[in-house]
C-alpha cells in the first residue's frame, strides 16, 4: 500500500466521523455468489473462515498468544505425581491493518443505464480483491519488507527443500513432521503446478474417490496422511512461486489466528463532483500461534 492508501483510510475515518450524509459503513453479506468467487480465488482464506479460524475483535490492538512446551501424559506408580513442565504462551501484541479499495461510479454513467449495475459490480469486485488481499498476506505477506501488512502464516515454520519434483515420501515425511510435533494437519497448501504432481502420484492408486467438498460443491483432491486421515490440497494462486521453484505447506489450521476488528465492509464517502464515492475496506491480521505444528517444503521443480 502507498500514500494513496493513506489517504483513503483518512477518507473513511472522515467519512465516518465527520459526515452527516454518509451512513455507517455495513459489512458485505456473502451471498451464494460471492462465496463461490472467493473459494475458488482464495481459496486458503475461505478453508480457514468455515473451519472457524477468524475471529472478530473491538479494538485496534490485538495480542496472540504463540505456545511452546508443556508437561507430557505419563504412567506414574500408585503414589506420586510427575513434574510439571509448564506450558509457555508468549504475548504477541499487534494490531489490525486497513486494507481498502475504492469505488467511483460517475452519475452520468449510471444515468439512465439499465443494462448494468456498475455500482453493485464494482462492489463485488472490490470485495473479492479485498479478500484476495488478505489471502496474499497469509501466503506471502512480510511485515519486515512492508509494516502496512502482517506476515505470512509459515514465516517461522521448519521447512526443507527438494530440489527436484515433489515425491509422495517427502509429503508424508511432512506431515509426520508435524504429527511428532504435536499437530493434526488438516490441510496441504500449493500452486496448481505441484498439485498437478501429487495428483499424478497418487491417482494410479486411487481405487475410490479421493476428493472432498470445502465449500458450495468446490471439490479438491486429497493425499492419504500417515494417520489414515486423507488430507484436503488445496490449489491457491497466492502462494508463492519462483520461476521455476514452487512450494508445499503442510498446515494445521487450528493454529492459525486470524483477527478482524472489521471485516469487509462498504460505506459510502462524501460526495465532492458529479460521482457517487465508495470503498470497500477491512481491519484484519493474523498470526500462527504454533508454527511448529506445520512444515513446507520449498525447492520444488517442475
Amino acid at each position: 500500500m502507498d500514500n494513496n492508501m493513506y489517504n483513503l483510510a483518512n477518507a473513511i475515518d472522515k467519512a465516518t466521523q465527520l459526515s452527516t450524509n454518509a451512513p455507517t459503513s455495513m459489512q458485505i453479506t456473502k451471498i451464494p455468489e460471492i462465496q463461490s468467487k472467493t473459494v475458488r480465488e482464495q481459496t486458503f482464506l475461505e478453508y480457514l473462515e468455515i473451519n472457524n479460524r477468524t475471529r472478530d475483535i473491538s479494538t485496534n490492538n490485538v495480542v496472540f498468544f504463540e505456545e511452546t512446551g508443556g508437561s507430557d501424559a505419563e504412567f506414574i506408580p500408585e503414589v506420586g505425581i510427575p513434574a510439571y513442565t509448564a506450558k509457555q504462551f508468549t504475548e504477541h501484541p499487534d494490531h489490525t491493518r486497513t486494507i481498502a479499495i475504492p469505488i467511483e461510479v460517475s452519475m452520468k454513467a449510471q444515468d439512465g443505464n439499465d443494462t448494468i449495475n456498475l455500482k453493485e459490480n464494482l462492489i463485488t469486485d472490490g470485495y473479492i480483491k479485498v479478500n484476495n488481499l488478505i489471502d496474499q498476506a497469509l501466503l506471502a505477506g512480510d511485515a519486515t519488507t512492508n509494516p502496512l501488512e502482517f506476515d505470512k502464516i509459515w514465516k517461522s515454520v521448519d521447512s526443507d527443500s527438494m530440489g527436484a519434483s515433489i515425491t509422495e515420501a517427502k509429503v508424508k515425511e511432512a506431515i509426520r513432521t508435524c504429527i511428532d510435533n504435536g499437530g493434526t494437519p488438516d490441510c496441504i497448501v500449493t500452486d496448481s503446478v505441484v498439485a498437478d504432481q501429487l495428483d499424478a502420484l497418487v491417482s494410479p492408486f486411487i481405487r475410490y474417490n479421493n476428493v472432498t467438498e470445502i465449500a458450495l460443491g468446490h471439490t479438491v483432491s486429497t493425499f492419504k496422511s500417515t494417520d489414515g486421515s486423507f488430507i484436503p490440497i488445496l490449489v491457491d494462486k497466492n502462494v508463492p512461486a519462483d520461476s521455476d521453484e514452487h512450494r508445499l505447506a503442510v498446515i494445521d489450521s487450528s493454529t492459525i489466528d486470524i483477527a478482524y476488528q472489521r471485516r469487509p465492509s462498504y460505506i459510502e464517502l462524501a460526495q465532492t463532483d458529479l460521482a457517487t464515492r465508495s470503498a470497500i475496506y477491512a481491519w484484519v491480521t493474523a498470526y500462527n500461534t504454533a508454527p511448529f505444528k506445520s512444515f513446507v517444503i520449498d525447492g520444488i521443480t517442475e
